[in-house]
């Protein structure tokens, strides 16, 4: 199943915020209690440096007993137990009880320090200097009373008859956790000595310590879910917007993987998403060329192997029509100089026949063997032109003249169209060949009202020559196929005169040669063949039977 990553990211805050919560409530559970009784110990500390500080600064102290319970010398009021017992009508307020008359306060320094530790740090202190009791006013009498009536050494554990804990100890103070029986209740007391014989006492309550780790650690809990489940809802909300130049980018991606390079990454962030972004716009860049490149180089290669097939299979088909080709002038050959060898031909006559066929056939081998060579020399482009110009008229007319004996045998007529000038450029020699060629065939395959037409005709810019027959027409899907190697429409009417279908392939080896163009078609009469070349005409036309 696919998760996405925007609900992966949500999840693991969600995990982390809830581990944070978890390990908050176990610390506070933990440490929260030893956190307090140090810093309370601390507090302690501080008060009992600036007590010491306020009774090095005090006056002379008259030696009048001060508070109605406690005499004027203190090592009496530690060891009498009937002192132990205060008045409960007077108020423990650093004032002396005295029946005749009031005197003066103690050190209101001390008191106001009492006071301040009561309200800020809910410390109840009892100093004891120069016979004079120390306290807050409110303070609880029960603890004074106490401590006034206490036997043991006052380093010794607390004397409410409870399990205590030495928390620090050292020759000047102790301070331990007491666990007071009758209260049910821990509490924490400080015991020790000042400067010039003075004795302190602190305490102050546990209990509430407790019940302030429970109410913090659901107010974590209560807290923490309330944090936890904003937290998540803005987490998901602003992965969201994180994620979604992300989802962008794997569309883009996966559009890519099926060779579509129309999508782009359009954000404008400058942060590391839009990097990548920029990143792969340039890369479905490079990608999309680089397919390009290869399609092209592959259609490269493609026609490159249907030449190289096209080639083999024009090679294969070479071989064997130049095979079958020179097979039947081969056995021919062979057959009549058997002949004469064994003495068949017993006259001169026969012999001299024999001589004849086989130097005929031999003629004809060679003729093909040339020709099969120019065209070679033709296509391999190695055969270079002689360009001249010439008057394509003249040249026509000493070519049909040269076949008119031809054609008469034949009982055809040669019709030449004649121009008295058209020029046009190109080499003459090879000109001759293809105009040769074309009056050959004519010959060759006339029938009917036995007419050669030859024509030459201007055509926009250009010279074209026609030589038109009269005959049977040309299959259609034959027409293309006359310009190749060894074709032959009828091959054993070829075969009679000669022919061995290389003829018509070297003319458009020629023409192309020269820039120009070729063709054949059926008429109304018979067949025409046709080619142009480039060049310009002047003069009249006049009609010529040759």
């Amino acid at each position: 199943m696919k998760i996405s990553i925007r609900v992966k990211f949500t999840a693991v805050f969600a995990l982390v915020l809830g581990a944070a919560i978890a390990l908050c409530i176990l610390f506070n559970s933990l440490y929260l209690e030893e956190y307090y009784i140090k810093e309370k110990v601390s507090a302690m500390l501080s008060a009992c440096e600036e007590l010491e500080a306020v009774l090095l600064s005090a006056p002379e102290d008259t030696g009048e007993a001060r508070d109605g319970d406690v005499s004027s010398n203190s090592s009496a009021m530690l060891g009498d137990p009937s002192i132990g017992e205060p008045d409960d009508s007077q108020p423990h307020s650093g004032r002396r009880n005295d029946s005749s008359e009031e005197n003066p306060d103690g050190d209101p320094r001390i008191i106001n320090l009492f006071y301040k530790l009561k309200d800020n740090s809910n410390i109840t202190a009892m100093v004891i200097h120069g016979g004079v009791v120390y306290t807050a006013e409110g303070v609880d009498r029960t603890w004074i009373s106490r401590v006034l009536s206490e036997r043991q050494s006052i380093y010794g554990a607390g004397s409410g008859g409870g399990r205590s804990t030495v928390i620090s100890e050292t020759e000047e103070y102790s301070i331990i956790k007491y666990y007071d029986n009758v209260t049910g209740t821990y509490y924490l007391e400080a015991w020790g000595s000042l400067e010039e014989g003075s004795i302190f006492f602190m305490r102050t309550p546990l209990a509430s310590i407790s019940e302030s780790v429970g109410i913090s650690n659901n107010f974590f809990l209560y807290i923490g879910l309330a944090v936890a489940v904003a937290g998540v809802i803005v987490m998901y909300v602003v992965m969201g917007l994180v994620t979604g130049p992300i989802i962008k980018l794997q569309t883009i991606s996966k559009r890519m993987s099926e060779m579509d390079f129309e999508a782009k990454y359009t954000g404008s962030a400058h942060d590391e998403i839009g990097e990548l972004g920029r990143h792969l716009n340039e890369m479905s860049e490079k990608l999309e060329e680089g397919v390009a490149r290869l399609k092209a180089a592959n259609l490269e290669l493609t026609r490159d192997i249907e030449e190289k097939e096209q080639l083999e299979a024009a090679r294969s088909e070479f071989i064997g029509n130049v095979s079958h080709e020179l097979k039947t002038p081969l056995a021919v050959i062979q057959g009549y100089a058997e002949g004469l060898q064994e003495g068949v031909a017993e006259d001169p006559e026969s012999a001299a026949y024999y001589c004849e066929v086989i130097i005929d056939e031999a003629q004809k081998m060679n003729r093909m063997v040339k020709k099969l060579l120019t065209l070679n020399e033709l296509e391999q482009g190695r055969e270079k032109l002689d360009l001249t110009r010439f008057d394509l008229t003249a040249l026509t007319s000493g070519v049909c003249q040269a076949y008119a004996i031809l054609a008469k045998n034949k009982g055809a007529t040669i019709i030449f169209t004649r121009r008295d000038s058209a020029f046009t450029w190109g080499d003459e020699y090879k000109i001759e060949e293809v105009i040769s060629n074309y009056i050959s065939n004519a010959i060759n395959h006339i029938s009917g009202r036995m007419e050669i037409d030859v024509r030459i005709i201007e055509k926009e810019g250009t010279v074209r020559l026609e030589v038109e027959n009269s005959g049977s027409h040309i299959p259609e899907e034959d027409i293309e196929k006359v310009w190749d190697k060894f074709y032959k429409v009828d091959k054993a009417h070829t075969r009679s005169y000669g022919g061995n279908g290389i003829g018509l392939s070297i003319v458009k080896a020629i023409i192309d040669l020269h820039g120009g163009r070729c063709g054949a078609q059926n008429t109304d009469a018979g067949v025409m063949f046709w080619f142009e070349l480039s060049g310009n005409t002047q003069g009249k036309t006049a009609p010529e039977t040759v």
